[in-house]
């Protein structure tokens, strides 16, 4: 294919039955893009049901986490810019588009994102992302108005809002394709925690754009990383210890 704007990321690891939904939302999300499924080891049905799926770029590689998928995806991404949604997850149509042109028209932003809604199947609710990590503080936070209802936030007060808790879900943020490699993507020593170091490193790099408008629909249930509370709990630290040695803190 002709190289295309975006290059969607989608990497999977048993996750056969959810991969319909999350490719047929972003194939309706309103832009064309090179769709690249990073298949984890998985030892379901996937290979089966991604033929099934039509024109993908597909890997396939032994199981080495969520991190290390990621970056197989993002070398061989062609687009622009990249996103990376997990395949239980999807997107809203009309809204990565409101993204892409906040970052054609801010050449000195790296990521745009939007807010998520959250299906909580325990509490059987759904909400904003952002009404419980302080959706008030983003929209007080100093920011340029860009167009679109998009905002440019200032990089050193997100930054700091960022390293006392990270406010962007990966699902709903559409990156510089240059920018991610140039930070060297995400690191595979982290695993549940490596969306929020990679966001951390890019915060640091360079202003966000934010949109108060839900992209992607995170599909919450017993069986995603973040519900090992042990494991989140030990990655976040080593987060920090990784951020001490790759950013020069004083300089914010």
């Amino acid at each position: 294919m002709s190289s295309p704007v975006l290059s969607v990321v989608i990497p999977s690891y048993n996750r056969a039955r959810y991969l319909p939904a999350c490719i047929d939302s972003v194939r309706h999300a309103g832009v064309l893009a090179q769709i690249i499924v990073v298949d984890d080891g998985s030892t379901d049905n996937t290979p089966d049901v991604v033929t099934l799926l039509g024109s993908i770029d597909y890997i396939r590689q032994a199981n080495a986490g969520v991190a290390a998928a990621r970056n197989r995806g993002l070398a061989q991404a062609l687009g622009r810019y990249v996103a990376f949604l997990d395949s239980d997850d999807t997107w809203r149509p009309h809204v990565v588009d409101k993204l892409i042109d906040g970052l054609e028209n801010c050449p000195t932003a790296d990521v745009a994102f939007a807010d998520a809604m959250v299906h909580d199947s325990a509490s059987n609710t759904i909400y904003r992302l952002t009404e419980t990590r302080g959706r008030h503080v983003i929209r007080s936070l100093p920011h340029e108005v860009v167009g679109q209802g998009l905002r440019m936030l200032d990089r050193t007060e997100f930054f700091h809002y960022m390293i006392d808790r990270n406010q962007v879900f990966l699902g709903s943020a559409v990156v510089r394709t240059e920018a991610a490699r140039a930070i060297g993507g995400f690191d595979t020593e982290l695993q549940g925690a490596a969306d929020f170091e990679f966001m951390l490193r890019l915060s640091y790099r360079g202003p966000f754009l934010f949109l108060d408008q839900p992209l992607a629909d995170y599909i919450k249930h017993g069986t995603n990383m973040s519900a090992d509370l042990d494991h989140m709990d030990q990655d976040f630290a080593l987060v920090f210890q990784k951020l001490l040695v790759k950013c020069s803190l004083n300089e914010m």
